[in-house]
């Protein structure tokens, strides 16, 4: 007699199943590209550490500390930042951030993930434009700014990301704190004349600046968010 050979099972399915396995198929593959889409999308709207809607609004509390004693306030306020209104500046448009009296403080714009400004100075005129915030910066990412025809400069560095603060009892989450040091220049070289720190959440925007002395003449300004209330 032969020798009998083993014969492999073979699975038979019928086009009705095939169909359906197809279909099953498509639908994982489509959910797949959906979550994947919808990743791409949340990771391209998740920096934005300074909100630029019509009237979006930061409330904030401001303490003077004394320069001959840093433990003793000497006062206290509150004040409001809106962003009301546009405006166009060496053909660039800008938002418009006025006080609770409606006077303008300072012109913001972005651009690719990069805040500028300019302050509103003396006399109605405007400051050079810089560059204080970018969304896309990595840690010790360091820029410059020079003024008053390089003879004082102010430089940017990113101290920290993705960590959390708490200012008035409230737990920021996903802040980048910003050191910028102001020098001027003795000769040929740039001396330190002071450092400032500024703190921004993501979604929100500015939650804390520190102003030391000699920054402002009569001792150290604590700046905190106390509300921010976004609009559209």
């Amino acid at each position: 007699m032969g020798e009998e050979r083993g014969v492999a099972p073979v699975l038979l399915i019928n086009a009705e199943t095939m169909r359906a396995i197809s279909l099953i198929l498509v639908i994982l593959l489509g959910g797949l590209l959906i979550r994947c889409e919808t990743e791409e999308m949340k990771s391209k709207i998740e920096a934005d550490y300074f909100p630029m809607a019509e009237n979006s609004q930061w409330k904030y509390l401001r303490k003077l500390f004394s320069n001959d004693d840093p433990a003793t306030l000497s006062w206290s306020d509150t004040t409001i930042n809106l962003l009301k209104g546009d405006t166009t500046i060496e053909d660039l448009d800008y938002k418009k951030v006025v006080d609770p009296h409606g006077s303008l403080v300072k012109v913001l714009r972005k651009e690719d993930g990069k805040y500028y400004g300019r302050n509103h100075e003396l006399y109605g005129g405007f400051s050079k434009e810089y560059l204080f915030l970018d969304d896309n910066a990595t840690l010790n990412t360091t820029w410059r700014h020079y003024k008053n025809d390089s003879t004082n400069v102010t430089e940017y560095t990113v101290k920290s990301l993705n960590s959390s603060r708490t200012f008035n009892n409230i737990e920021y989450q996903s802040v980048m704190e910003i050191e910028v040091n102001y020098y001027y220049q003795d000769g040929e070289e740039y001396v330190l004349n002071y450092s400032t720190l500024h703190y921004y959440a993501n979604g929100i925007g500015e939650i804390y600046a520190y102003y030391p002395y000699p920054s402002l003449m009569f001792g150290d300004l604590d700046i905190s968010l106390l509300k921010f209330t976004p609009h559209e």
